[in-house]
């Protein structure tokens, strides 16, 4: 059966419409305006397995995209498979007495098991999500891991 010239050309419109539908439609890593894999921010209330979140995406050499003014709202979605990470940070009682301001990579750190439960309570102000996929733009995305710093007096 010989396909015509009129039947050819639909059947390319067809193809290239599909194709434009797909590309659209079909999630934010197909063609995206920025790539991120991050969000970082001040933790508003945490309600079941979400986090309420005021922040801003890390996209790599755009430093413009950072900011207050440029922060959005996001719903982190704590799942199973999350990993929460906990990173302590030391702060020695002269240090703290004296009002000093350090950095905070020169103190001691430890790496530990952080739990849904502390950011929870009040008492985490902000936290780095990363996700296995491009969130750029998103208002809802699952987090593989949350990473957050808990000072300890000493």
């Amino acid at each position: 059966m010989k396909l015509k010239t009129k039947d050819l050309l639909l059947l390319v419109l067809a193809f290239a419409v599909a194709f434009l539908i797909w590309q659209k439609y079909s999630g934010p890593d197909i063609n995206p305006e920025f790539v991120s894999r991050e969000f970082t921010g001040q933790i508003d209330k945490v309600d079941d397995k979400t986090i309420y979140m005021t922040g801003n995406f890390t996209v790599a050499g755009h430093p413009e995209l950072l900011g207050r003014e440029k922060a959005i709202e996001a719903k982190v979605k704590v799942t199973n498979a999350t990993k929460l990470v906990k990173i302590l940070i030391y702060r020695p009682a002269d240090l703290i007495s004296s009002g000093k301001v350090v950095d905070p990579r020169d103190l001691k750190q430890e790496v530990t098991t952080g739990s849904l439960d502390d950011l929870a309570g009040g008492t985490v102000d902000g936290a780095t999500v990363v996700s296995d996929v491009n969130i750029y733009g998103r208002s809802k995305f699952d987090a593989s891991t949350i990473t957050y710093y808990w000072a300890v007096d000493q």
